[in-house]
């Protein structure tokens, strides 16, 4: 994707001033040669008979936009709504004719959306110019994919790339923001990008097992069971997208992280996938089923639902039901999560060993630098002595990042910040506060996985946006338009322009090469080797990327020491 929305838009409408002007009343006319403007190269194409393809269900109608094929809103499931609200996912009604595949699908049910009584103005803070958040519709009937591939209907098997957006397990969806966009990813890289939505918070994991029986039996693993039956939707139909069913990576970044994490747990995903990243969402351990279920109880007794006639349930309105979410922070869609359920998700994904059923898969895990991002919001933070930054810590005083509170360190707090203000000289002491929640959980994925027969590869992410000053730094998520080549549809995050495009297409052929043979290594980019516990490599991406031996080993271990001694 070359340009961004408003150019593409701008691009669209030069297009259609040209298309039925007789038709509406104007008198056509031509223009001298001399004085015509200077107009972009064509990059959308559609028409009638083109960029159809035949899936399982039934033939949809993309368009090529950039030399890529485009398709959008791809149903791999029905509705989710009425009878099927709680249940397993069910296949899509198949469809005669030729279906159009031109626009996004719905989001999931979640708060925030336009008609919300209760949404909450976010507009104020700084995240909401960074990801120029989009407005969505959001519907019951939301289980579709989205996919981006250079060729169809061929024999060509290009490796397929399955996309988990992030928002945890509580919102968000495949098109939250543009920089999920796989275009540019598709064009780089030669390979095919799928995107998936899924259901979320108490539609996709209320556990009413306990409650209802055995009709309800799938009820706390729905979201979970939702993303395998896209992954059998990629399996049946991906070759008619030019995509290799037998090559499939699926990779997510937060809360998209945990779902394959989980996903490499779950019997029924087995064989769908071939490969996975977790980027910043390395899960280690799911809820358990008991607890889910105590909330599954609380929730319908503020519903005014008995168990008796818990059927009562699929009758109410969704927006009816989600706003019970909202009212008590103790029934928010923040506490809705994937559980033991023993059925679909029979152990914890890496917990107290990697899943043996995803032995030999291979894996990139990262994280960014700066996930806590302190200052963001609040620049007098940048300031902070190292001698004030222990107190804030010692009396559990956040910022304004994503991550906030007593970090356990005690009266050793000057001990933990010192070790890592020495691998660090360069940051200054808000930027080493970013380091103390550590990488334990990917670092603990990547060594189990290790051990269980595949090769990993650790990455950290610390490239810093120029944008606020520079104060986000290398936060949360802030690697997305790297690995998407979404850097200049993603100004608001990147700033645009060159010094990012360059580590973006490093980044995306690294991810491009991993999802061809299993090893992301490139001509680009210095010899990244795989992980292993004695020497720790970990790849650091920013302008100049070099790979490190366990930079903050010594820091690290000494923060656990004493987080564990406090405990």
């Amino acid at each position: 994707m070359t340009n961004n929305r408003r150019d593409f838009l701008k691009t669209l409408g030069v297009g259609s001033a040209t298309l039925g002007l007789s038709g509406v009343g104007i008198t056509s006319c031509s223009i001298p040669s001399d004085k015509k403007p200077s107009l972009p190269e064509q990059v959308v194409e559609i028409s009638e008979n083109g960029a159809i393809v035949e899936t399982k269900f039934g033939k949809i109608r993309g368009y090529r936009r950039n030399g890529i094929y485009t398709y959008k809103g791809i149903p791999y499931g029905a509705s989710t709504g009425g009878k099927n609200r709680f249940m397993a996912p069910q296949e899509p009604e198949a469809w005669t004719g030729v279906r159009n595949a031109l626009s996004f699908g719905n989001a999931a049910p979640q708060g925030g959306g336009l008609g919300d009584p209760m949404r909450p103005d976010f507009s104020h803070f700084s995240d909401w110019f960074t990801y120029d958040w989009a407005e969505k519709r959001y519907d019951e009937d939301c289980l579709s994919v989205n996919v981006w591939t250079p060729e169809i209907n061929n024999n060509t098997k290009r490796p397929v790339l399955v996309w988990f957006h992030g928002g945890g397990f509580a919102g968000g969806s495949s098109i939250q923001i543009e920089a999920y966009i796989g275009e540019n990813l598709s064009k780089i890289g030669d390979v095919v990008v799928v995107s998936v939505t899924h259901r979320l918070n108490l539609f996709g994991f209320l556990n009413l097992g306990a409650i209802g029986g055995n009709k309800y039996k799938d009820s706390a693993t729905a979201g979970m069971q939702d993303c395998v039956a896209a992954l059998k939707w990629v399996n049946e139909n991906i070759a008619s997208f030019g995509g290799d069913s037998g090559n499939v990576t699926i990779f997510g970044q937060s809360g998209g992280g945990a779902k394959v994490s989980i996903l490499m747990a779950m019997p029924a995903a087995k064989g769908l996938f071939h490969k996975a990243v977790t980027i910043s969402g390395a899960m280690l351990k799911v809820a358990s089923y008991d607890s889910q279920a105590e909330k599954a109880h609380a929730f319908l007794k503020a519903a005014g639902i008995s168990p008796t006639n818990i059927d009562k349930i699929q009758d109410i309105p969704w927006q009816e039901l989600y706003r019970i979410t909202r009212a008590d922070r103790a029934l928010g869609s923040m506490v809705y999560a994937p559980c033991l359920d023993n059925l679909h998700i029979p152990r914890h994904p890496f917990d107290p060993s990697a899943p043996p059923i995803s032995a030999g898969i291979p894996m990139i895990i990262g994280s960014c630098t700066g996930e806590q991002s302190h200052s963001g919001d609040n620049p007098s933070l940048e300031d902070i002595t190292f001698e004030e930054l222990v107190e804030r810590i010692q009396n559990g005083r956040g910022g304004s990042g994503l991550f906030v509170g007593n970090l356990a360190f005690g009266n050793r707090t000057k001990d933990v910040i010192d070790a890592y203000a020495k691998v660090f000289p360069e940051k200054k002491p808000v930027a080493i506060w970013s380091l103390l929640g550590g990488r334990n959980s990917q670092l603990k994925q990547a060594e189990l996985q290790t051990a269980n027969g595949g090769a990993v590869y650790n990455y950290w992410f610390d490239w810093a946006t120029p944008l606020y000053d520079g104060r986000p730094r290398a936060y949360h998520n802030s690697d997305l338009p790297f690995w998407f080549s979404t850097t200049d549809v993603m100004d608001t995050m990147t700033g645009g322009g060159d010094r990012p495009r360059k580590l973006a297409e490093k980044m995306s052929l690294a991810l491009a090469s991993f999802a061809r043979t299993g090893d992301p290594n490139h001509e680009g980019i210095p010899y990244w080797p795989k992980y292993d516990r004695e020497q720790g490599a970990v790849m650091i991406w920013n302008d100049v990327c070099e790979v490190r031996n366990d930079p903050d080993r010594e820091a690290r271990e000494l923060a656990d020491e004493i987080r564990n001694s406090n405990s």
